[in-house]
């Protein structure tokens, strides 16, 4: 018997995040195919057992090969339904990976490039929306090339959560990178909760 809807392994509460997204997808992928084999398996056995002992015209054997179709039909259908849900996470989700993501580079002993200086943000401004915020860090940390590879995941997600395409931002003021990361940080984590209360309302 099968049961369809609930989910084979326990997830971990980060899985929806764009880091535990693909083993989340690649755990629940492996087992609806794993189903697929064992149902067209023991199908094919069934078939195989019946033969020698009576003949079966070929609308007969047609008719026992429906069910077994229809069941793999099903679980494609299944399996297709679970990237397409996985591969769009909620902003909020996407803000949790920003917050992760800042906390991973706060965490070690520097700031990976943290004597670069970068254009001061007024994350504290409340006449910018969070958007045009999140924007002007983009812009700012676009801007550091030596760790280019280090930040980009982080870069890529804040393009994400805010979705412009441009933003102004001026250098006339400039911080270093190790005092403006833990900056944007407080920010995030702000949007956090703010968004999470309004949820809740």
């Amino acid at each position: 018997m099968l049961f369809f809807g609930v989910s084979h392994f326990p997830l971990h509460p980060l899985c929806c995040t764009g880091r535990y997204l693909y083993l989340a997808v690649a755990m629940e992928t492996q087992v609806l195919l794993h189903t697929i084999k064992m149902v067209l398996s023991q199908r094919g056995r069934e078939t195989l057992a019946i033969q020698p002992r009576q003949h079966r015209t070929c609308s007969d054997s047609g008719d026992r090969m429906l069910p077994s179709l229809k069941t793999a039909f099903t679980l494609l259908s299944l399996l297709q339904l679970i990237p397409s849900r996985a591969v769009t996470p909620s902003p909020q989700q996407i803000l949790k990976e920003v917050i992760l993501l800042i906390q991973q580079l706060n965490s070690g002993v520097q700031v990976p490039c943290n004597d670069t200086r970068v254009a001061q943000v007024a994350f504290t401004d409340q006449q910018l929306t969070d958007q045009n915020l999140l924007c002007q860090a983009d812009m700012a940390l676009t801007k550091v090339t030596r760790c280019k590879e280090i930040y980009e995941p982080l870069i890529t997600n804040l393009k994400r959560l805010h979705g412009k395409k441009n933003c102004f931002l001026s250098d006339e003021n400039e911080v270093y990178l190790r005092h403006f990361l833990p900056a944007l940080g407080n920010f995030t984590q702000g949007m956090y909760r703010r968004r999470g209360s309004s949820a809740t309302q």
